[in-house]
């Protein structure tokens, strides 16, 4: 019985030990990132990535302003006159836009549309379509709009206050360019984030730090993510091989990669050669730098774009004007159908 006793007390004391082990273990991990997510502290493969060749600049593009829509300006990174398309991608804008401006009713067919408000946005932005969804999306939400066969919206400020954010559109491998629209909406909260190091990170679609986002990117694999890093310090980030990948600048200066510092507004372009495991990026020594790293597999398919319409033949296109204008073929809902929201665009 006393045999028993002490084998039990050692057992304990030895269950004590590793709890506090484990805990030890977290407190040094979360000390050493900051407010890491849960899953960053807990998951599998949290911390920096192991990049051993890392990817080059190949082209930096400033991004000057522009109009669109009705009123609105725009930084266009891809899908200018210097970045036409970068496959998958075929158009990155900043937006910064508030009433009386906006974006009008307008269609899409054959891609997806993925507009994310960023977190420091003061305004907000309303949207509504032709399949009778309508929302808004504050500071920091997300919505991922798989176009597909045909949607008519509208997308127009809640107010005067600026909403500022970002827009990118991915065309659709021609076997889905004809799938029914799906949305993903998510909230601020309900995006996944990471910290490592000083390196903060809101994972938009992909992974970073062992943590991965619940948006669903399969007909067109992506990895999107918002890095906000401290003065000095020091990103590792993996991307897949073969796939192309790029960067926009928001705040801060850093050093991509070929030695200078890169300030806001720029489009950095990366080398996509054998090898290539990854990028690695250093803050500037002074300020805070913020940035998007995207990156996405090539459809490696001809792209044929006219306006919100991508397909892969001239053929397709002239279709795609003629069910839009008979709301045929994936655009009846679009017949009749007029947004409110457009209507406080002036």
């Amino acid at each position: 019985s006393a045999t028993r006793t002490r084998r039990a007390t050692a057992t304990a004391d030895a269950g004590r030990v590793l709890v506090a082990l484990a805990l030890a273990c977290v407190v040094r991990a979360w000390c050493r990132g900051g407010a890491m997510s849960s899953a960053a502290v807990g998951g599998a493969g949290a911390g920096a990535a192991a990049v051993s060749r890392a990817r080059a600049v190949s082209k930096t593009v400033l991004s000057r302003e522009q109009s669109e829509g009705r009123g609105a300006r725009v930084r266009r990174s891809i899908g200018n006159a210097q970045v036409r398309n970068f496959d998958p991608f075929l158009m990155l804008d900043e937006f910064a836009v508030g009433l009386p401006a906006g974006f009008s009713d307008h269609p899409h067919r054959g891609m997806i549309t993925c507009t994310y408000v960023l977190p420091k946005s003061r305004g907000f932005m309303d949207h509504e379509d032709s399949m009778l969804n309508a929302g808004r999306l504050r500071a920091g939400d997300l919505q991922y709009m798989k176009a597909a066969r045909g949607i008519l919206h509208a997308e127009v400020p809640a107010s005067e206050d600026v909403c500022h954010g970002l827009q990118l559109w991915i065309t659709l491998p021609a076997a889905h360019k004809m799938d029914e629209p799906e949305y993903q909406e998510l909230r601020a909260e309900e995006l996944s984030r990471a910290s490592w190091d000083g390196v903060d990170a809101i994972i938009i679609a992909g992974e970073a730090f062992g943590v991965q986002s619940q948006v669903r990117t399969k007909e067109t694999p992506v990895h999107y993510i918002h890095f906000a890093m401290a003065p000095g310090s020091e990103l590792r980030q993996k991307v897949p091989a073969g796939w192309n990948s790029f960067a926009y600048t928001l705040e801060g200066s850093a050093d991509f990669g070929d030695g200078s510092l890169i300030g806001p507004h720029h489009t950095v372009m990366f080398t996509n050669r054998d090898g290539e495991d990854g990028v690695i990026v250093k803050a500037g020594p002074s300020e805070r730098a913020e940035f998007v790293l995207i990156s996405g597999q090539p459809v490696g398919e001809p792209i044929e774009q006219h306006g919100p319409f991508v397909m892969n033949t001239r053929e397709e296109i002239n279709r795609a004007f003629a069910d839009f204008q008979g709301a045929k073929n994936g655009f009846e809902s679009a017949r009749g159908w007029r947004s409110e929201i457009q209507y406080r665009i002036r």
